[in-house]
C-alpha cells in the first residue's frame, strides 16, 4: 500500500504532465516526469528502509504481534516495486498508451497469481510475499518495455533535466501523494482498533477477506479516472474546457450506475463469495456488501482526484481529504463495537460523502476555470 501511494501519487503528476505538455513543449515535459521519477525512487527507498528499520514496532502497533515483524522486513521490497511500477503506469497513461499499460499490467497480474501460488506452497507467507515481490519486478520490467516503445524520444540526461523541474515535484508530485496518504493511516489505525476488540484477529481476517473483493472492484473505475486524467490535461492545455466538463460528467454517472448494478448482482452472491475464504465466513456477507459499496465510492472518490489534478484544486481537496481522514480516526473506536461490519459501515459512509463532497468540490472549480476562460477570450475579442 505504502509503494503504491508513493507511485500512483508521482505517477498522477506524470499523467498531468506528460499530456498537458508533451506535443507543445516536450523537454519540460520530459523533465518533470525524470524529476518525479527521480522523486518516486528516493521517497519509496526511504519508505523501504524505514519499513524493514522499524518492522518490530510497526508489527506491535498493526497486529499486535511482534513476530510479524520478518513480514513486513520482507515486504520492504514491495514498496520500492510497487512504487516504480506504478509511476511507470502513469506515465504510460500520459502517453495516451492505453493498450500496452492494460496488456503489461495483465500479464504482470498473471506472473504474480502464478508466482504467490508456488510461494505458498513452499514458504507460507514469506513465500506469498516473495512471490509478490517477483511479480510486481515482472510488471516493472513488462512497463518499463512499453514505456521504451511508446516514447522513442523517452531520452533525456537525469543529471542535468531530472532534478531542474524541482516545481513539478513540490506543485503536481507531493499534493498528489498527500491525497492518496491521507486515508491510509486512518484505515490502519481502524484495523488496529478493530484488532483489540473480543475476537479481534478473526474479525480482521473477516474484514481483510471481504475488503480484496471491495478492491477489485476499483480497478475499472481507477482506470476511466486515469483514461480521463489524460483527457482532461489535454482539453484543459487546449482550453476546451465545457468538453472537459461533459466528460467528467458522463464518468461520474457511469460509476454511479456501474456501482448499484455490481451491488444488485453481487448481493445474493455474497454467501457464495464469503464461503470462499472459510465456511465460518458464509453468514458475514454484510460485511462484503458494506465494502463493495465503500469500494465504489473509493472509486469515485479517486476518479475525481485524478481530474482535480488536472486544474490543480490541491488545497482544498487535501483540506476535504484531511477531514475524511480526521473523522474516521475519531468514529472508528466507537465503530469497531460492531465489530468488522461497523468498521466497513463507518468506511462506507465516510467514502460516499468524501466522493460527493469532492465532485461539489470540482463542480466549483470547474465554473472557476470556465469563468475565467469566458474572460480571456472577452479581454482578446475587445
Amino acid at each position: 500500500m505504502a509503494g503504491g501511494i508513493v507511485g500512483i501519487g508521482f505517477g498522477a503528476a506524470a499523467t498531468t504532465a506528460l499530456a498537458a505538455r508533451l506535443h507543445s513543449d516536450p523537454k519540460r515535459a520530459l523533465s518533470e516526469s525524470a524529476a518525479l521519477g527521480s522523486a518516486t525512487i528516493g521517497v519509496s527507498l526511504l519508505g523501504a528502509i524505514a519499513l524493514a528499520t522499524l518492522s518490530g514496532p510497526i508489527a506491535r502497533i498493526t497486529t499486535g504481534q511482534a513476530e510479524f515483524a520478518s513480514h513486513f522486513a520482507t515486504g520492504a521490497f514491495l514498496v520500492v516495486l510497487n512504487a516504480i511500477a506504478f509511476y511507470q503506469a502513469g506515465v504510460l497513461a500520459g502517453l495516451s498508451a492505453f493498450r500496452p499499460l492494460a496488456f503489461a499490467q495483465a500479464t504482470g497480474g498473471i506472473v504474480a497469481i502464478t508466482c504467490v501460488a508456488v510461494g505458498i506452497r513452499l514458504g507460507q507467507s514469506h513465500g506469498a510475499l516473495v512471490g509478490l515481490s517477483i511479480g510486481a519486478l515482472a510488471t516493472c520490467f513488462l512497463l518499463n518495455r512499453e514505456v521504451q516503445r511508446s516514447a522513442p524520444l523517452w531520452a533525456f540526461d537525469w543529471k542535468q533535466g531530472a532534478w531542474r523541474s524541482r516545481f513539478a515535484i513540490w506543485s503536481m508530485g507531493l499534493p498528489s501523494v498527500l491525497l492518496l496518504g491521507l486515508s491510509g493511516p486512518a484505515d490502519w489505525w481502524g484495523l488496529a482498533a478493530l484488532a483489540r476488540q473480543p475476537d479481534g484477529l478473526v474479525e480482521v481476517g473477516v474484514y481483510s477477506a471481504a475488503n480484496q473483493i471491495g478492491t477489485l472492484l476499483r480497478f475499472a473505475p481507477l482506470s476511466v479516472g486515469i483514461a480521463l486524467q489524460s483527457h482532461l490535461a489535454k482539453q484543459f492545455s487546449d482550453g476546451a474546457i465545457a468538453h472537459g466538463r461533459d466528460s467528467m460528467k458522463r464518468a461520474v454517472l457511469a460509476i454511479c450506475a456501474g456501482g448499484v448494478l455490481v451491488l444488485a448482482i453481487a448481493t445474493p452472491l455474497a454467501p457464495w463469495i464469503m464461503r470462499a475464504y472459510g465456511p465460518a465466513y458464509a453468514d458475514r456477507t454484510e460485511v462484503l456488501v458494506a465494502l463493495i459499496a465503500a469500494g465504489v465510492a473509493v472509486a469515485l472518490q479517486v476518479m475525481v482526484e485524478r481530474s482535480l489534478l488536472a486544474i490543480a484544486g490541491y488545497r482544498n481537496t487535501l483540506t476535504i481529504g484531511l477531514t475524511r481522514s480526521a473523522i474516521f480516526v475519531v468514529v472508528a473506536p466507537w465503530a469497531v463495537t460492531g465489530g468488522a461490519a461497523g468498521l466497513a459501515v463507518l468506511r462506507t459512509v465516510v467514502s460516499v460523502v468524501h466522493a460527493f463532497a469532492l465532485i461539489w468540490l470540482w463542480r466549483r472549480s470547474i465554473g472557476t476555470a470556465m469563468q475565467a476562460s469566458l474572460s480571456g477570450d472577452a479581454r482578446i475579442a475587445a
